[in-house]
């Protein structure tokens, strides 16, 4: 599979949750506060040849670390309720992404490997990492 087929595939996923890609932002640092609590940013963090397959096969596959990052605004009115949403925007994220009957038409294995909700200055800041598990595309 490629970079394009296995994106594509977790915004679809992403979108049928409402949320929408936001390309303009690098991060939310200085994003308009519209796009708190519905837009996501998506990434390729690294990849590298799967050698925990202990065979020589394990060349042939690529694992990657991916993240999806959504922001809720901060507020001293409405903390409590934007963390809330962001629970329960992330384990809804975590089930459907997780599920292989969601992703196999895209990537061979993909696992949700952890969330991190951070407290900042002007918002709240859910990363969701995910493993992905994929054949190597020679051309």
């Amino acid at each position: 599979m490629s970079y394009t087929a296995i994106k594509d595939g977790i915004v679809g996923i992403l979108k049928g949750q409402a949320f929408v890609e936001s390309p303009e932002i690098a991060n939310f640092d200085n994003a308009s506060t519209s796009l708190y609590g519905n837009a996501f940013i998506i990434r390729c963090e690294s990849g590298e040849i799967d050698a925990d397959r202990g065979d020589v096969n394990g060349r042939f596959f690529d694992r990657q670390s991916w993240s999806i990052q959504i922001a809720w605004a901060r507020s001293a009115h409405n903390d409590t309720v934007n963390r809330d949403e962001a629970h329960k925007a992330r384990e809804t994220l975590q089930a459907k992404l997780d599920n292989p009957a969601n992703t196999s038409s895209f990537v061979r294995e993909m696992r949700y490997q952890g969330f991190l909700l951070e407290e900042l200055d002007n918002f709240i800041l859910l990363t969701i990492n995910l493993e992905i598990i994929d054949v190597i595309t020679l051309t």
